[in-house]
């Protein structure tokens, strides 16, 4: 049996990275420092729209991999921003805690996706059987 990659959500989370990096990137080099509360709005808002994102794919019926390889693309980027002072360190260790702090944001956004993915496809399906 040939394993499938989900390439539907690698595609999806490289250009969420690209959006998401870029923005953050930009926002750095113009020395914009908006509100905390808009901050964290921002924050808020896209972790919403990863969930919901990852949550679609489920729906769709692709594989719950799908989710969180889309939930890696803007957690990486928003880890790489994060750490982005410790370079001074040393790229490698801040690299590697980015990639590391990724991974584990994107597990946590990828599965909440994948339960809210689920549990719609579920309902929504016992709903139209009962009909």
């Amino acid at each position: 049996m040939e394993r499938e990659w989900p390439r539907d959500g690698l595609l999806a989370g490289a250009l969420a990275f690209a959006v998401c990096y870029g923005t953050l990137v930009g926002l750095r080099a113009t020395n914009a420092t908006p509100p905390t509360a808009v901050q964290s709005m921002l924050v808020h808002g896209t972790a919403a729209a990863v969930v919901l994102v990852a949550a679609a794919f489920v729906y769709a019926g692709r594989p719950g991999s799908n989710a969180w390889a889309f939930a890696f693309g803007p957690s990486l980027a928003f880890t790489l921003n994060l750490f982005r002072p410790l370079s001074a360190a040393g790229p490698a260790s801040a690299f590697t805690y980015a990639v590391v702090s990724a991974a584990f944001l994107a597990a946590m956004l990828g599965v909440a996706g994948y339960l809210l993915g689920h549990a719609a496809r579920t309902v929504f399906s016992a709903g139209a059987s009962s009909v």
